[in-house]
């Protein structure tokens, strides 16, 4: 119940980190390398949940009444419990999605990700083999997601499933925007349902500390990872090139067996050839108040990018009673009001 004494709805979507752990290096990415978990409710010292806790947590979820869990951050199958959990949630009813970079799916892991019921998989793809690997830092990786791919594939046609859905996202920055189409060929030639491309997020450190004064107190983040050293973006210079990139990509779209999504900002930068903040469609934001993100040290966080803002610890209450109470329901409030706060236009999430 609010403050009110309204009942307050369940969100629809949550997402789990099972580990912050990545065996990839991306350029665009700096969650290897740095602790972005912060703020009230964390303890640095604390050892992340264990699968019993997970099991724990899914129960609770289905309980609840959400209906899409989101397993994510940083490579969720270096933990060995993460096929078990989504089996789990897969069985309580829940529409279950994971992100992944591919390289550690073999085919044991393939069959068991299509016997699981996970309704999608979405997989990292930035660009040709030797930029991909690039890109991501280690050399190999566009040979080991080619093949977890094709694994998938072969075990999804052996049982006779749909499941999982395959959908390739492409983060687009300088490195690769002059070969998008290449990677939608990619795309379409591994089997995906769906190619994806979303502009890269890159968070000035004074966006984080702007957003952290308005909130007076509570954390965006000392250290985001979507926070990096090297200047990813598109040089404004080269954006009067993105309009005939883009429209080739539709064009190729068109012809190809695979679904096209793209990024709305992407538009905005080709139409103005300048680079501009992410648009806003409507009043507040629709994800805060219908998602919360649990880290692997089991403190919830109201949004994706407020990743050091805690509202509690699984470990002391259960997730119902930390976003239900008053605290909580205020904070939600403040940031809906101060909607779109300076980290806000740095967002990619309200295009998933």
């Amino acid at each position: 119940m609010s403050q009110s004494g309204k009942p307050v709805s369940a969100p629809s979507h949550i997402q789990v980190k099972p580990t912050s752990s990545c065996n990839l290096r991306c350029r665009t990415c700096s969650l290897w390398e740095k602790d972005i978990e912060s703020g009230p409710g964390s303890d640095p010292t604390a050892r992340r949940l264990s699968d019993r806790e997970l099991e724990l947590l899914v129960k609770d979820f289905a309980v609840w009444g959400v209906k899409r869990l989101e397993i994510a951050d940083g490579e969720p199958f270096l933990r060995r419990g993460t096929p078990q959990l989504i089996e789990q949630s897969v069985n309580l009813g829940m529409d279950v999605m994971a992100i992944s970079n591919g390289t550690l799916i073999d085919q044991a892991l393939a069959a068991r990700l299509v016997r699981s019921g996970l309704n999608t998989l979405i997989i990292s793809l930035d660009g040709p083999e030797a930029l991909h690997d690039e890109i991501r830092g280690v050399d190999g990786t566009f040979d080991k997601l080619s093949r977890a791919v094709g694994m998938i594939n072969e075990e999804k046609e052996r049982a006779g499933s749909p499941s999982p859905t395959l959908i390739f996202h492409t983060v687009v920055c300088r490195l690769n925007f002059r070969l998008l189409g290449q990677v939608l060929e990619s795309a379409a030639s591994l089997g995906a349902a769906v190619a994806a491309f979303r502009y890269l997020s890159q968070v000035p450190p004074e966006a984080v500390t702007l957003t952290n004064e308005l909130l007076q107190g509570e954390h965006a983040s000392p250290a985001h990872h979507y926070t990096v050293e090297e200047d990813l973006g598109i040089p404004a210079g080269e954006l009067a090139d993105l309009e005939g990139i883009l429209d080739r990509l539709v064009l190729a779209g068109n012809r190809l067996p695979v679904n096209l999504a793209l990024d709305p900002l992407l538009f905005d930068l080709a139409r103005e050839k300048k680079h501009v903040p992410r648009r806003f469609e409507g009043p507040g934001c629709p994800l805060v108040g219908d998602f919360l993100q649990i880290s692997p040290r089991g403190v919830v966080h109201p949004c994706p990018m407020l990743t050091g803002c805690g509202l509690g610890s699984v470990r002391d209450r259960s997730v119902r009673e930390i976003f239900e109470a008053p605290e909580s329901q205020e904070l939600l409030r403040r940031i809906q009001e101060l909607f779109p706060l300076p980290i806000c236009p740095h967002c990619c999430y309200r295009e998933k």
